[in-house]
């Protein structure tokens, strides 16, 4: 049994404040993610955007 995984969380800030974080399963999907919202904001709109992004570990009950 898998007891620890890391994943992917990204964090949009719309015009300096935080508006949502989202976990992805990897860093790959996470940048596909970016790069879709990328092509449906636009160039004029991303300029609102901030994003951070961060890898962390996921433990199950298990292993804590």
């Amino acid at each position: 049994m898998e007891e620890e995984r890391t994943v992917a969380e990204l964090t949009f800030h719309y015009k300096d404040r935080r508006l949502a974080s989202f976990i992805f399963d990897t860093q790959e999907t996470a940048d596909d993610f970016v790069a879709a919202l990328t092509e449906v904001v636009g160039e004029k709109g991303i300029k609102d955007f901030r994003l951070s992004g961060e890898i962390k570990t996921v433990y199950t009950d298990d292993a804590i």
